[in-house]
């Protein structure tokens, strides 16, 4: 259980640095790996010092703490969540859904309006102008 909270954690925090890093094309091995997990660590150690840093402000750093442990706790049971689903990465993705063929052109007299689409709409017309002078 301690090991399927630590492993989403860390999932979750190299989601939040590859989205705080941005997209980074061609860079592939440990180090470019390492750089968003790094970065979404150090994403989360803010949160908690901010929450820390300001204990003698009443209100303020109360709320912070609890914005720390909130997006903590989310990301804690998102990466849970995703560690039971994947069965830890063991479980390979399931193929997708065979779709229904594209229809050829031998059928296309069947149907000569679209089916689908924005329906027509009057356009909307301004108010007739009254001349000044009351008439």
């Amino acid at each position: 259980l301690a090991g399927g909270l630590a492993l989403g954690f860390l999932a979750s925090a190299f989601l939040v640095g590859q989205a705080l890093a941005g997209a980074r094309n061609g860079d592939h091995g440990f180090g470019a790996s390492l750089q968003p997990l790094l970065i979404g660590l150090s994403f989360f150690l803010v949160l908690w010092v901010a929450g820390t840093a300001f204990p003698f402000t009443g209100g303020f750093g109360l709320a912070l703490k609890y914005l720390a442990a909130l997006i903590t706790w989310i990301a804690l049971t998102t990466g849970f969540g995703a560690v039971i689903v994947t069965r830890a990465g063991t479980r390979t993705a399931a193929a997708p859904a065979q779709l229904a063929p594209a229809p050829t052109a031998e059928h296309e007299w069947q149907t000569p309006t679209p089916v689908t689409g924005v329906a027509a709409a009057r356009r909307p017309t301004p108010a007739p102008r009254r001349e000044m002078g009351g008439k």
